[in-house]
């Protein structure tokens, strides 16, 4: 594979579980990041800090290295000793960038550096706040969205020439945009980590990020999120090169999938820049089809695209692998131990999502955490129809702020009517409206704790899959049962 240089950065979920929450105060993102940055020095983990003129100083050097370390903290840059940087980013999250690095293979290691890095800080943080007497789970998720339905990213970065021998920056710019796009929106059939549909009606769907991406390109990446985002830093020559930067990734905890997503981009970026790949799979309106492939675990659906025909998203990856592989061939380079692991992969992927997208469950981040939520409701025999006749019932008792005299009353009377109970707390329109809905929906109350319990664990079991604790985290978990293949290439150490 030819060199390029690329990069992740990988926002993490904070989040505090404490052990009564009744009585112990709830952490906030900032409060565990400062805890974070002491267990850092307790740790004794090197920080390399900027060496520059800060404008606070007009331009002056700070006169001691504490004065410029205290300023870098507080401006976010520190950097490992891995050349990677760990940060708190806007939203009160911490972010991991990863080094630039010149292989997949490499920034898959770096990115698995990143999490245990975190999990360590994240048990030392833990640690403290028992010793504190306040005691409690930090969880550092790696995910894409938070309970509220807030949203954070895993953004990647490829350094691309300004232009090519056919042309001129303006152009080419638009050239990769336009030609990338399909790929970027249909690659989520194995790059999606997977999530519970929240709201008014629960399901499932392949991608966190899908439904938070508002524009093919954007200029920002808290508010209108694009595909791309049209930042021009380059982080190097910035007459010969530019950074593409590419919002719409879900975070991966499986290393194939990480490999996946950037070593099939690599190449398809690199066929763009020396030949191109064409229009004939434009789609029609990329952000709808994004949302509907992300809706459709079957991988089945058929995307409009410019030319009126419809294609699946299979239909569109398998396009663009046969241009990868026909250019590599051309070049001399299918061959390479790198290009051929990588090609090979994508093969299979596509392969067995045609056959049963199920079967890669062992593989990929939203099929592993699709069959263990499906599982979950199997055992407790109910579906995603028969929650979501609890979903409004449930939410009304949160929003009336009655759930925790609902089950203060069934502890000291598990056989108590809640019906009656309503009737005499609520207002007679708001009981008239809970009852109408309990009979159009054909449920009986008697069932409210039970399916209670069932809803709540769900919601848990989508944000703990991506603990990155590995005695915790499901998808760990998983991975100690054999239930996760583990990363097989010969190369990689």
């Amino acid at each position: 594979m030819k060199t390029r240089i690329i990069g992740l950065e990988t926002e993490f979920a904070l989040l505090h579980y404490p052990a009564d929450p009744n009585r112990q105060k709830i952490l906030t993102g900032t409060e565990i990041f400062e805890m974070i940055n002491a267990a850092m020095d307790e740790a004794g983990m090197i920080r390399l800090y900027e060496e520059k003129f800060y404008p606070e100083t007009r331009g002056e050097p700070f006169s001691s290295f504490e004065d410029r370390r205290r300023y870098s903290m507080k401006k976010n840059r520190m950097f490992l000793s891995n050349g990677g940087r760990f940060y708190l980013d806007t939203g009160d999250h911490p972010e991991y960038a990863s080094p630039e690095c010149r292989s997949p293979f490499d920034l898959v290691a770096y990115d698995k550096a990143g999490e245990r890095i975190i999990e360590d800080l994240s048990r030392r943080v833990e640690q403290r706040i028992r010793e504190d007497g306040n005691p409690g789970e930090i969880l550092v998720c790696k995910n894409n969205i938070d309970i509220r339905g807030n949203t954070y990213g895993c953004h990647e970065n490829y350094l691309i020439p300004r232009r090519s021998i056919r042309h001129n920056e303006s152009s080419f710019f638009k050239l990769v945009i336009r030609e990338l796009i399909p790929f970027l929106i249909t690659r989520q059939i194995f790059c999606g980590s997977g999530k519970v549909i929240t709201g008014n009606k629960l399901g499932y769907q392949i991608s966190q990020r899908a439904d938070f991406i508002d524009s093919e390109l954007s200029s920002d990446t808290t508010f209108r999120r694009g595909i791309v985002n049209s930042r021009d830093e380059p982080l190097s020559k910035i007459d010969r090169f530019r950074r593409l930067h590419i919002l719409v990734g879900d975070s991966n905890l499986s290393e194939l999938v990480t490999l996946l997503k950037v070593g099939t981009s690599m190449l398809v970026l690199r066929v763009i820049e020396e030949e191109g790949i064409g229009d004939s799979f434009a789609i029609e309106d990329p952000i709808l089809a994004l949302r509907e492939i992300s809706h459709d675990p079957t991988c089945r659906i058929k995307i409009k695209l410019l030319d009126g025909t419809y294609r699946s998203p299979i239909e569109i990856q398998r396009t663009y692998l046969k241009r990868v592989r026909k250019f590599l061939e051309k070049e001399g380079e299918l061959g390479e131990r790198e290009n051929s692991f990588i090609v090979e992969q994508w093969d299979r992927v596509l392969t067995a999502l045609e056959r049963d997208p199920m079967t890669l469950r062992s593989d990929i981040d939203w099929i592993a955490k699709r069959w263990l939520t499906n599982r979950f409701l199997e055992r407790q025999e109910v579906g995603y129809q028969d929650l979501n006749k609890w979903v409004y019932l449930i939410k009304r008792m949160k929003s009336l702020r009655l759930e925790e005299s609902l089950f203060f009353h069934r502890r000291n009377n598990p056989d108590f009517d809640i019906q009656n109970f309503l009737r005499n707390r609520i207002s007679q329109g708001d009981f008239i409206e809970i009852k109408s809905h309990v009979r159009y929906s054909e449920i009986d109350l008697k069932d409210y704790f039970r399916f209670h319990s069932i809803y709540h664990k769900l919601l848990k079991m989508d944000i703990t899959f991506h603990d990155v604790r590995r005695d915790r985290g499901l998808y760990y978990r998983m991975s100690d049962r054999g239930l996760t293949s583990a990363f097989a290439w010969e190369g990689f150490a």
